[in-house]
């Protein structure tokens, strides 16, 4: 194969439903989760504003592109998650009384925003792909 050589990209199949589904759990799970965040630290004895700062916090960074569809923000949120699952992992591995359910909570969630995130920022990719695809090729056929 030549370098010149442009690779055909192929159509996924349903891609607009699963964007749309996708996009919705993402969002759903990120409401969760800074709601979790926020019930530990804000009404627990334990709790203090700095922890829920520090918590909630990064994941606010990539909002406002997250709410434009910026697949990027989507893969660098990705990056931002994996520390929430890097603690999360930690607070259930650990042996001991204290192992709670919202530890369980924070690590399913964690994962699932991962995976979300990463498929919905190639589906974002693709579904813009398509779009100027065929708006490129709309003029030509009319």
């Amino acid at each position: 194969m030549s370098e010149n050589t442009v690779k055909e990209v192929k159509r996924i199949p349903n891609l607009e439903n699963k964007l749309h589904w996708g996009l919705r759990l993402h969002w759903l799970c990120y409401g969760a989760l800074i709601a979790l965040y926020s019930w530990l630290n804000l009404t627990h004895e334990n709790g203090a504003w700095g922890v829920w700062a520090f918590q909630v916090v990064p994941l606010l960074l990539p909002l406002w592109s997250m709410l434009k569809s910026n697949h990027k923000a989507y893969s660098w949120f990705c990056f931002i998650i994996l520390f929430y699952f890097t603690a999360a992992v930690v607070s259930v591995g650990i042996p001991s009384e204290h192992v709670q359910t919202y530890h369980w909570l924070q690590l399913i969630l964690s994962i699932t925003l991962f995976f979300t995130g990463m498929m919905c920022s190639r589906w974002i990719q693709y579904n813009k792909y398509w779009r100027q695809q065929d708006e490129q090729q709309a003029p030509t056929q009319a």
